[in-house]
């Protein structure tokens, strides 16, 4: 699958020590491609690598994705493969005496902005300060004595700032660092490895990704030409028919896909507005018998409307908490939410998750309950089982309140042990609250893509056969079709316009076979000839 122009361009920056960006087309076999220069170098340099003591480090953006790559390349030791977090824990984790520094110093800091009360700020400091006690990472939340993703990452950029050696021990220990999906890394990281660790080490750093498929805000998108770093485009198309990698060969103009597959299949616009109420009937009758599917084939459903979406897999309510501004608190994955609520019943839900399929040591590891004695293991056993049997009926205050007494998961430093007096003020913390927490589990299964139905932003990476976009501008401010089918850069923020445009990309390069974008908003004359060039006037119906 990986051309041999592209694998000769990667090789050759290898070999001669530069480091490269590989942009990567949705659906053109990016992992393909990491994976086989993984296995060149494993071949061309393993010997060498064993004899310096070094390794390969391939970072990822998700477990997932680390899994995926860790399996594809049969566990081989020379290659660690970790997400970026882990990875710049294992750098810093030894450097206890400056990590407490900056600790104690974020901690007043929060302390003094009354992000965390007193009783937190006396028991995490006595923590600290303790020669017995170690900072450690404790994954998305921070507590007392840990670390959350985002520290990880900002603590990191002060040591590797700070102290030239860290840099030195690095980059002689992996000399190349490859790092996946390169879009999503936060600005902090790509200061770490392109200002801190590159001119410091001998380092070869090679980054795999998309800047289109950048769908979160606060990330890097496109590594600026500043950093020259060689450019290497990848330009194959192995997913999608002709018909949809045509249409987005229109959408993007940087990047040319040549289709890989033969075959058709459809790729329609229909212009819909006001008809969002008969969306599903529509979809089930008229879009299915155009896609030519049988009985039971599927249709994977996207919806830019969250509300839509929530109604259908049961957390209205819960989406309804949050404003048209908030509601990324709750849709985005956990490395980009900003609600500790959110955060936290997620990874509820999580550990919840792993109980019932009995990975009890991935549980134990994320959960702050000590398995010390037999009985210890009969009363999670009945912990455990009041939670399964009464999620049901409790409320997310009621749910929080038993997960933290029974030591499940303590409370992260941002909610305070008496949030529900601390949080009276707040209508929104006050209202999510009482609503139930079933709706939290559906909420979930939803992100994870346990449903029939997604948002575009749980899509990424994914593909399916068959693929149905419905899209309304609604009261959105991040994003606006109308405006972005106009073309029209006057009448929107840049910052929009790229939000739009992207998600638009990545949405539509999930579809292999066959694909229907649905538009339930007005649209003005411009942006209807826009996109009939873009889809093609026999494609577009009204």
């Amino acid at each position: 699958m990986v051309s041999t122009d592209v694998k000769s361009k990667i090789i050759s920056c290898l070999e001669n020590g530069e480091s490269f960006i590989l942009d990567a087309g949705a659906g053109s076999g990016k992992t393909t491609t990491l994976v086989e220069i993984l296995s060149y170098l494993l071949e061309a340099k393993g010997s060498q690598l064993i004899r310096n003591n070094q390794k390969i480090e391939c970072i990822t953006y998700t477990n997932v994705a680390k899994n995926e790559i860790i399996s594809r390349i049969s566990e081989d030791k020379l290659v660690r493969v970790e997400t970026i977090h882990e990875f710049l824990w294992d750098c810093i984790q030894p450097y206890q005496s400056e990590l407490k520094s900056i600790f104690l110093k974020t901690l007043k800091q929060k302390f003094d902005d009354h992000e965390i009360d007193e009783e937190k700020y006396n028991s995490s400091t006595q923590f600290v300060e303790d020669d017995k006690n170690n900072i450690y990472y404790l994954n998305v939340r921070s507590s007392k004595g840990g670390l959350s993703h985002n520290q990880v990452i900002d603590f990191s950029k002060i040591l590797f700032e700070q102290y030239p050696k860290i840099r030195r021990l690095i980059g002689d220990s992996f000399p190349y660092i490859f790092v996946d999906e390169y879009q999503d890394t936060k600005p902090e990281t790509l200061q770490i490895l392109l200002e801190y660790l590159l001119p410091s080490s001998n380092v070869v750093v090679g980054f795999f990704g998309d800047h289109m498929q950048q769908i979160y805000d606060n990330t890097v998108g496109k590594i600026p030409d500043t950093y020259d770093l060689h450019r290497i485009q990848k330009q194959e198309n192995y997913r999608s028919t002709p018909q949809i990698v045509d249409l987005l060969n229109n959408i993007r103009s940087d990047l040319k896909q040549s289709p890989q597959r033969e075959g058709s299949g459809c790729c329609k616009f229909y212009y819909r507005p006001c008809n969002s109420e008969d969306i599903e009937n529509f979809i089930e009758t008229e879009i299915r018998e155009t896609f030519s599917l049988q009985n039971g084939e599927q249709i994977k459903k996207l919806y830019l409307t969250h509300k839509k979406l929530a109604q259908k897999n049961g957390y209205g309510n819960l989406l309804g908490v949050y404003d048209n501004k908030t509601q990324d608190r709750l849709v985005k994955n956990k490395e980009n939410r900003q609600c500790p609520y959110t955060n936290y019943f997620n990874d509820l839900e999580e550990l919840r998750e792993l109980y019932n399929t009995r990975d009890i040591n991935q549980f134990l590891k994320k959960s702050t309950y000590t398995l010390e004695s037999f009985q210890d293991r009969d009363n999670l056993v009945q912990i455990m089982k009041i939670f399964n049997d009464e999620l049901d009926h409790w409320t997310i205050d009621e749910t929080i309140r038993f997960a933290s007494e029974n030591n499940l998961l303590s409370l992260p430093d941002e909610i305070p042990s008496n949030y529900v007096e601390a949080t009276e003020e707040d209508d929104v913390i006050s209202t999510l609250l009482q609503i139930k927490y079933l709706e939290c589990v559906n909420s979930c299964r939803t992100m994870n893509e346990q449903s029939a139905y997604s948002t575009e932003h749980g899509t990424k990476g994914a593909e399916y056969k068959n693929v149905v976009l419905v899209i309304e501008d609604g009261k959105w401010t991040k994003y606006n079709f109308g405006k972005y089918f106009s073309g029209n850069m006057q009448k929107m923020k840049m910052s929009v316009y790229n939000r739009t445009w992207k998600l638009f990309y990545v949405d539509c390069s999930r579809a292999r076979n066959n694909l229907a974008v649905v538009c339930l908003s007005d649209l003005e004359q411009d942006a209807i000839s826009n996109i009939m060039n873009m889809f093609g006037e026999d494609n577009y119906h009204h």
